[in-house]
């Protein structure tokens, strides 16, 4: 099975751009421990100011279900609502080269 490759996307409210960025960067270290995490990166925007981009790779969809559903990914979840405007853009891509 081809590895599920995800890219979410959100922009900060006003003033709350480095917020969700520290928010984010508290998932690095628990999500790289996790059975299936391939990569894990989080990005922020040359471009586009308060706007952050995770861009993960999994071994299979059900290591990013399982993911998902651990305490500090929905305590995360959570708080973004508070910190992102119109929520997290996820797409989720088969690899098809690389």
């Amino acid at each position: 099975m081809k590895p599920l490759v995800n890219i979410a996307t959100m922009r900060a409210k006003a003033g709350e751009g480095e917020a969700l960025g520290a928010a984010l960067m508290k998932l690095v270290r628990p999500t790289h421990s996790e059975p299936g995490c391939v990569r894990y990166d989080i990005l922020e925007s040359i471009d586009e100011p308060d706007t952050w981009t995770v861009y993960e790779t999994w071994q299979r969809p059900e290591d990013f279900d399982a993911h998902m559903a651990t305490d500090y990914v929905r305590d995360f979840l959570e708080r973004a609502g508070t910190l992102c405007v119109g929520g997290i853009e996820i797409r989720r891509y088969r690899p098809r080269a690389g």
